[in-house]
């Protein structure tokens, strides 16, 4: 069925139905034809179309508004940038860039949970840069729990060169 362009788009549907209720009432024709055929074949790839058409309808009815992604992703990156920068004014450089670190992953795990929610990220990448994040989260652990035990270890060879000396 083609639909004739006029200005600004295609031609309404004359029934007045939206997008929603036409893709339901395709579904509904879909499985209509398959229960009036008597040919196997036919109910079967008419079924089969009825269950795409539900699965398309489901995917875009779940999608959120690029703007709203985007918007919301740019808002809480000036909020991130924004608390970076504190961190760096009012606290010691090694703090500040360890919170800033930890700020900027989480600020990078809600933009790829928000880009897989609206559609435009896959599973995929999604569980790549989980991956991603974890090797870091376990190296930054590592670093903090093993940071205090060189200091200890530093501390205690001072001592015993110290104790040598005298």
């Amino acid at each position: 069925m083609m639909a004739s362009m006029a200005r600004g788009g295609p031609a309404k549907d004359k029934s007045g139905l939206s997008l929603s209720q036409q893709g339901h009432q395709q579904i509904i024709d879909y499985l209509l034809l398959a229960e009036k055929s008597k040919y196997p074949e036919i109910r079967h790839a008419a079924i089969d179309h009825a269950k795409q058409t539900g699965k398309y309808q489901r995917k875009q009815g779940a999608r959120v508004s690029p703007t709203l992604i985007l918007w919301v992703d740019l808002i809480l990156g000036i909020a991130v940038a924004g608390a970076c920068w504190l961190a760096f004014v009012h606290y010691p450089d090694r703090l500040a860039a360890e919170v800033s670190a930890i700020a900027l992953r989480v600020y990078l795990v809600i933009v790829a949970v928000s880009l897989l929610l609206s559609g435009h990220l896959s599973q995929a990448n999604f569980m790549k840069i989980l991956g991603w994040l974890e090797s870091h989260i376990k190296a930054l652990w590592n670093r903090i729990v093993k940071e205090p035990v060189d200091q200890q270890s530093r501390n205690t060879e001072e001592a015993d060169s110290d104790t040598r000396k005298k």
